[in-house]
């Protein structure tokens, strides 16, 4: 923590354009927990962070935390539309978004066959779809660019809690 953003770092094959540096990122879970950790490191590191997440009032608190450096957009990933149009607004007001770390998820407690088909239904929105809702609006910008980072977080923290 507390590092320099890392200008020059290219995937190989990749050739940095000297008109375009990491500068946004864009964090969804960022109400809480990783999500919110992550949103912050970035943020400190320099980098202007787009906060993604339902609760507006969990991301109002993160954005608390670096409000020169941090967007809340409330947004439900799960919604392909909604996620298109709330990236579109972060990238109008920060810029493109060259790193995509999709953070967020549900997790029921719940087992398997007590869960009604809507309740699996509205997990696997939230935990499959809210990763490619992110992905497919911005990805485009990072082949265009030729540069640009997608990172998704996974867990199973909730079968044996750290």
């Amino acid at each position: 923590m507390g590092s320099q953003v890392n200008e020059t770092a290219a995937p190989v094959g990749f050739e940095i354009r000297p008109e375009h540096r990491l500068t946004v990122a864009a964090v969804t879970g960022a109400g809480s927990g990783m999500g919110r950790a992550i949103a912050c490191d970035l943020a400190e590191q320099g980098y202007r962070v787009v906060l993604i997440g339902r609760r507006a009032d969990r991301l109002a608190e993160t954005a608390a935390m670096a409000p020169d450096r941090m967007l809340a957009a409330p947004t439900d990933m799960a919604d392909a539309d909604a996620a298109a149009v709330a990236l579109a607004k972060a990238e109008a007001a920060l810029g493109p978004i060259d790193i995509a770390v999709a953070s967020a998820a549900v997790y029921p407690r719940a087992y398997f066959l007590d869960q009604s088909a809507a309740s699996f239904s509205d997990v696997m929105r939230a935990n499959i779809d809210g990763v490619a809702n992110l992905i497919r609006p911005v990805l485009p910008g990072m082949l265009e660019r030729r540069l640009g980072r997608i990172v998704v977080i996974g867990t199973l923290a909730d079968l044996n809690p750290i």
